[in-house]
């Protein structure tokens, strides 16, 4: 081999390692972003569900008000009645809506980590796919500065 043949072999061998170096760590980066995504989407669900909790535990302290506020001062019952029910049901609709919006938070959060894996994936496919371009152009030009460089396996592919 001459001196322009091992210069192009090892800036072939540069090129395609430093493609699948790049696309090893973009990918490995991608994948601890996804499971990050994933552990803040859970902790959200988690504090969205602790809160709808606590917002359903204060409603039943003020129904627990109403009804002692009822019995000292001789409300009429029917009145009573309906003030709790309404407040039940406002204390209902408020949990709901916050465990459905950390749920929804949490999906969100639950998305972008298939989106991280999915770019992750294809950064290390990528570099493939480049450290073989990469090979394939080294050879080409190592073929063209010396044709007979092959000689002896051109007859493997008759």
């Amino acid at each position: 081999m001459t001196g322009i043949e091992t210069l192009t072999a090892a800036g072939t061998a540069l090129s395609a390692g430093g493609s699948l170096f790049s696309g090893a760590s973009t990918n490995a980066a991608d994948q601890a972003n996804a499971k990050l995504a994933e552990q803040k989407g859970q902790a959200y669900a988690a504090a969205a569900s602790q809160n709808a909790q606590e917002s359903w535990t204060k409603t039943g302290e003020t129904i627990g008000k109403q009804q002692a506020g009822g019995a000292s001062s001789n409300a009429i019952g029917g009145s009573l009645v309906n003030l709790q029910a309404v407040t039940a049901k406002r204390g209902a609709t408020a949990s709901g809506v916050t465990a459905a919006e950390g749920q929804q938070t949490k999906n969100e959060y639950d998305t972008q980590a298939s989106i991280d894996r999915m770019q992750g994936s294809n950064a290390q496919t990528a570099s493939y796919l480049n450290a073989g371009s990469s090979i394939l152009t080294g050879t080409s030009k190592a073929y063209q500065s010396n044709p007979n460089m092959f000689s002896g396996i051109s007859n493997i592919f008759a």
